[in-house]
């Protein structure tokens, strides 16, 4: 997560590596010798490079090098942002950029569409999920690559772009011209009633509009009958602290800490605090995490555990929590250095501990710590989640704002409920990554479309006959995959489940496959059922009990097996 400041004065650091006088300068103005020597090596290296090494190269890669390398000393999250891809990240958390429209994959060299994005230029002309691009202006698109997709087809709005299909069920090719556009892209996937009381949001990422597009989802959601919420929050890597900040607002009351910061430099230590209060009324939330939610995610999760306002339930999160300021540089590249370090209202620093070794401090988020434990009512306390999946009071200890229920601190959210998470065996694996079951659910959605008239009962009812699996089967096998017949049985669900999304998407749109993944999401079905506890979250604000608490008191009165 970063703050976006525009900080020039950091261009004398790439000016350090264009030349040897530019260096000097800026060690002497810091008065250190010894680096003085050390940006001489650098640019006596550098030069050696240049007129020795046994290949010609690029200038501009080797000093962007020498920029990743000094930052990657620093910590996991300081980068360097080279200019090729400075746009790329703007657009990732502005929510917009400039071109057709659509969601696409390339599966088998072929350039397919996975869905037109609603409202894009892709979408007004007819483009449908499961189109072949074969051809771009007039020239081959077969073989092309993910990078030179973009190249293509992005571009500012008002120019046009020639595509040729080719479509399941028509002879001939296909053509559309389509004037490229605004494309905007929503953070908070389509929101929906998930069952009769319960309202569902995921939270893809924090950009600029989130807490706008949150609202509209849960006014759409209350006057849907909304009782009760479940905000997903996992694989959601971060994004803007200010929205972060705007969600857990609509949560807590005015006055109440959301999130601090501390750092070095006094203008980088900052504290938030609710300024709207409470909007919505006291239903009970669960937020579902797991080891991909990182930054703002945790920020918000974080909060509202310590607030006693949310039951927390999934994988701990990733326990990225360094503030980065984004700095701007003359080459039109930037910066993202760290300034500061995020902390729980509770005084929990989120960010978990790391070394110089990046790879393993990525491929280290969730393992050994909290995953894959069933939902036990009598651990929602998450010390005892923590002690229940091996993690020990070697961690700090901190206590939630108004239950004094025991969290722990230095490295990620602890979840107060640990969900055992959907783990794919080696087959599943290899049919998500290849995209595989794609072809086939398009084939069936084409074939059946008339029978595919209501979405409620195809969730509930759908099934794969016999002959449709053997020609599962086949289509897997066609691809070089030996398949085992126990493999294949036990990955029936997931297959059914992939085959439902594709189904989905095609026939009904996009906003159908989001509600037919979470329908179907076994994580989410634990969830479900521990809404007893969130509502106890809620009772005990109030002074009261939640629903059916007295039949779960014991004979001395005493409530058995719930939040502590």
């Amino acid at each position: 997560m970063f703050n976006n400041r525009k900080m020039i004065g950091l261009l004398v650091l790439v000016a350090v590596f264009a030349t040897g006088a530019a260096a000097i300068d800026y060690v002497q103005a810091s008065g250190r010798g010894t680096s003085l020597q050390q940006w001489g090596v650098l640019n006596k290296i550098t030069s050696l490079v240049r007129d020795n090494y046994v290949e010609e190269v690029d200038q501009e890669k080797l000093l962007d090098g020498a920029i990743e390398g000094m930052l990657t000393r620093l910590d996991p999250h300081s980068t360097y942002i080279s200019p090729e891809n400075s746009k790329r990240v703007q657009e990732r958390f502005e929510g917009e950029f400039e071109g057709i429209g659509i969601h696409f994959d390339v599966i088998n060299g072929v350039l397919t569409v996975m869905s037109p994005i609603p409202g894009s230029p892709a979408y007004a002309v007819g483009l449908r999920a499961g189109d072949k691009i074969v051809k771009i202006d007039g020239k081959s698109a077969l073989g092309i690559k993910e990078s030179q997709v973009m190249e293509r087809l992005k571009g500012p709005k008002g120019t046009k772009v020639r595509v040729t299909v080719s479509r399941e069920g028509e002879e001939n090719p296909l053509e559309f011209t389509i004037t490229r556009d605004k494309i905007e892209i929503s953070s908070v996937q389509p929101a929906f009633m998930i069952r009769p009381d319960v309202g569902y949001i995921w939270i893809t990422r924090f950009s600029r509009k989130t807490a706008e597009e949150f609202d509209e989802a849960l006014e759409n959601l209350k006057r849907e009958g909304m009782k009760k919420l479940i905000l997903n929050l996992r694989n959601n890597g971060g994004g803007y602290l200010d929205q972060a900040v705007q969600i857990v607002d609509r949560f807590i009351d005015k006055g109440q800490m959301i999130v601090y910061t501390r750092g070095r430099k006094p203008n980088s230590s900052e504290e938030h605090y609710a300024q709207r209060g409470t909007e919505h009324p006291l239903y009970p939330v669960i937020v579902m995490v797991n080891s991909a939610s990182a930054s703002a995610s945790e920020i918000v999760a974080g909060a509202l555990q310590d607030h006693d306002r949310a039951l927390i339930v999934g994988q701990t999160s990733f326990g990225k929590g360094l503030v980065q300021n984004k700095f701007e540089l003359q080459n039109g590249g930037s910066v993202l250095l760290t300034v500061a370090r995020y902390y729980t209202p509770s005084g929990r620093l989120i960010q978990r501990p790391y070394t110089e070794d990046r790879m393993a401090y990525i491929e280290g988020a969730g393992r050994d710590r909290i995953v894959g434990e069933e939902p036990d009512a009598s651990l929602t306390d998450s010390s005892k989640t923590a002690q229940r999946s091996g993690e020990t009071t070697k961690r700090p200890v901190y206590y939630t704002m108004n239950r004094k229920r025991r969290v722990y601190g230095g490295g990620g959210i602890a979840p107060d409920v640990a969900l055992r998470p959907d783990t794919l065996n080696a087959l599943e694996r290899r049919l998500d990554r290849e995209n595989i079951l794609f072809d086939f659910a398009n084939r069936y959605a084409s074939a059946h479309r008339s029978e595919l008239n209501d979405l409620g009962r195809f969730i509930a009812g759908f099934e794969l006959s016999r002959r449709d699996l053997a020609d599962i089967r086949r289509v897997i096998e066609e691809r070089g995959i030996a398949v085992r017949e126990e493999e294949f049985q036990a990955g029936l669900d997931f297959i059914r489940r992939v085959i439902m999304q594709e189904i989905a998407v095609s026939r009904w749109g996009q906003e159908a496959q989001y509600q037919v993944n979470a329908s179907l999401d076994p994580e989410v079905h634990q969830a479900l059922n521990l809404f007893d506890q969130a509502e106890q979250l809620v009772a005990d604000r109030n002074g009261e009990d939640a629903p059916g608490a007295a039949s779960r008191r014991g004979r001395a009165g005493e409530e058995v097996g719930r939040i502590r």
